[in-house]
Order: C-alpha cells, then sequence, then structure tokens
C-alpha cells in the first residue's frame, strides 16, 4: 500500500503544466508524420528503393506514436498537475501509462539513430573508407546501452505500481540505475556528435564543386540539432531520479518535453535528407531549362567516386566529378604521355600542360 501521502500547508497553484507538452508533442510527431510520408515516397516511387534504414525509420515513427499516444493518456489523468490535485486512483492510472510510455520513448531514437548510421552506411556502399568500422560500431553501442538501459530499469523496478509511486520505495532515485541512465545519454550525444561530423568527413575528400558540397553538408549534417535535443534530455534525468519527490506528476514535465523533442527531431533530421529527389523530380519535370545529362559519376572510378554517385543519387543533387591536370610531354627524353593517350618520341621538343576539367552530372532515372 501507499504510505499516507504529506499535504503542504499551503497548496501551490491548481493548473497544469503539461498543456503546452501536449501541443509541442502532437506539433512535432505531425512534422515527423509528414516527413516519413514523403520519406516513403521518395524512396519507393522515385529512387525505387526502399532500404532497412526506411524500415527502421518506420518502426521508429510508430514507437514515437505510441508514446505519444501513452502521454496524451497519462496527461489526461493528471500529468503536468501538482498531486495534491489527483486522487490516488488518478496517479497510479498515470503512472502506468508514463512508466509504459518510458520504454517507447527510448526504442523510437534508437531506431531512428540506427537508421541514420546505416543511410550513411548506404552512401559508402562498397567504397573502402574508415567511417564503415566507425559506424557499425555506434550502431552496437546505441543497441547494448539502450536496451540494456531499459532491460536494468523494468528489472529493477518491477511492475508494482504502489512501490514505483511511492518515494520511500520507488527505484526511480540517485543510484546506480540513474548513473547508468546518464551514461546512455551521453552515449546519445556522442553518437549523434559523430554522425554530424561523419557527413562532413565524406564529402571532403569528393572531387565535386564547393556549391555541391556545402549543400550536401547541409543536408547530411542535421545530426546537431538531434545532439542538442539529447544533451537537453540528459540533463533533464535528473527530474526522474529526484529524492523524496511526492509531486512526480508535475516534476517530470521536463523531462517529457526533452524526450518529446529528442525522439522527434532525430526522425526529422535524418528524413529531411531523403525527401531532397522529390525537389529535384519536381523542378525536372516543370523546368524546361534543366536538361538531362548522359553521364554518371560511375564513370570516374575509385572509392570516392563510389560515395559520390552514391550520394549524388540519394540526395537528388547534380555533383560534377571534376578531374585532374593532365600533362604531356614531349621530346627525345619523353615516350607517351602521363595518360597514355598518344606516343610522342617522334615528336620535336616540347611541352605542352593541358588543365582539363571534366564534369560529370548524375542522370535523371525518372
Amino acid at each position: 500500500m501507499i504510505p499516507e501521502i504529506p499535504l503542504p500547508a499551503v497548496f501551490p497553484p491548481n493548473h497544469n503544466a503539461g498543456h503546452s507538452v501536449i501541443i509541442l508533442l502532437w506539433t512535432l510527431f505531425g512534422a515527423s508524420t509528414l516527413l516519413v510520408a514523403a520519406r516513403a515516397y521518395s524512396k519507393i516511387c522515385i529512387l525505387k528503393r526502399f532500404a532497412t534504414d526506411d524500415i527502421l525509420m518506420s518502426l521508429s515513427w510508430a514507437s514515437t506514436f505510441v508514446c505519444s499516444l501513452t502521454i496524451q493518456l497519462a496527461y489526461h489523468y493528471g500529468l503536468g498537475r501538482h498531486y495534491e490535485y489527483i486522487s490516488i486512483l488518478s496517479a497510479l492510472a498515470l503512472l502506468k501509462w508514463a512508466y509504459m510510455a518510458f520504454a517507447f520513448c527510448v526504442v523510437g531514437p534508437l531506431l531512428g539513430r540506427v537508421s541514420f548510421s546505416l543511410y550513411l552506411l548506404n552512401l559508402i556502399g562498397n567504397a573502402r573508407h574508415s567511417l564503415r568500422y566507425w559506424l557499425w560500431s555506434l550502431i552496437a553501442l546505441q543497441v547494448l546501452f539502450n536496451t540494456g538501459n531499459l532491460i536494468a530499469m523494468y528489472c529493477i523496478c518491477g511492475t508494482n505500481l504502489e512501490i514505483i509511486g511511492s518515494p520511500t520505495t520507488t527505484c526511480f532515485h540517485p543510484s546506480p540505475l540513474f548513473r547508468f541512465s546518464q551514461s546512455t545519454g551521453a552515449v546519445n550525444v556522442a553518437t549523434d556528435a559523430f554522425l554530424t561530423l561523419a557527413p562532413t568527413l565524406l564529402v571532403f575528400s569528393l572531387k565535386t564543386t564547393q556549391r555541391a558540397k556545402i549543400a550536401a553538408i547541409t543536408l547530411l549534417s542535421l545530426s546537431s540539432l538531434a545532439m542538442i535535443a539529447a544533451v537537453y534530455r540528459t540533463l533533464e534525468l535528473h527530474t526522474v531520479f529526484a529524492k523524496d519527490i511526492w509531486d512526480f506528476t508535475y516534476s517530470i514535465i521536463p523531462y517529457v518535453a526533452a524526450a518529446t523533442v529528442e525522439q522527434n527531431v532525430i526522425i526529422i533530421s535524418a528524413s529531411v535528407p531523403t525527401v531532397a529527389p522529390i525537389y529535384k523530380s519536381f523542378v525536372r519535370r516543370y523546368s524546361s531549362a534543366l536538361s538531362s545529362t548522359s553521364a554518371s559519376s560511375r564513370q570516374m572510378s575509385g572509392d570516392s567516386a563510389e560515395i559520390q554517385h552514391n550520394m549524388a543519387k540519394a540526395l537528388g543533387m547534380n555533383m560534377p566529378m571534376l578531374g585532374n591536370n593532365v600533362t604531356i610531354t614531349a621530346g627525345r627524353l619523353a615516350k607517351d604521355s602521363q595518360e597514355h593517350i598518344l606516343p610522342l618520341a617522334e615528336l620535336p621538343a616540347i611541352k605542352t600542360t593541358t588543365h582539363t576539367k571534366v564534369e560529370y552530372a548524375e542522370r535523371d532515372d525518372s
């Protein structure tokens, strides 16, 4: 049984701080839904490729939807109000839905981060790049820490809501579980930081124009927003694991808001790059000023060309492949040109340097 709840001498104002969180929740979820739908259209109808990363992002969206529903139900029973104005039965119902929401608020961001990591791995393709090993390592860390955190919480806390809801018996207090949750948050922040930096490392070595590089980095580095949200959520963990707090129905609102922002921002930031082909398809369809080219960046061999081809197709961008300088030396000491184009041994002593700029653009297959 829950022990007698202490009441203060002066009651706080009877208002609900959860109202603004609910508005924020469904606004962000609406944006996430539009982008996930646009992502599916882009991958299925334009690129003709619905891959594992898209499946995981769809599952992340579904998990976020369930999390949003459970938070809405918790709000219905008083989430955001001071405990003095909530009955015992309503408090237990609130706790049940909030306790359930916690799992989906962890699974959603986890699937979103793994999805974007696989998206970057698809850009690398078969190319030999060291980022491949880092990305797989981050995926393993994400799964290990986040699933470990969930298992530890439900094993330690159990399912007895009366025990969980009482500050004298709850597992939500400063403890090893709290420190492990903080460590998980730190891993999430580090993952988002790396996913922000990784596209820059990929694009930096490409032989294309500065304009194309800046556009690609801008689209692919939106994980910086997710990193900020992850920092916000990790800092608000103390409101969940506060000591001797009866007013948990009101005090956990900052954490609920942070969790809502994080999981939706991850979906949004990871899906924005995937909808770019929709814009390209629209422009090419209705603008006569643009024309398709018949050459592809695959005509330039090498790992860099592999990544550039994959990135241009995934982002729906024209990423011209800039060629190297060609130097031709002729005379008695010359045998062939550096590119082995012409035999020059019979020519007079002339040294000719030709600067050649070769541009390739991605063909529009749609």
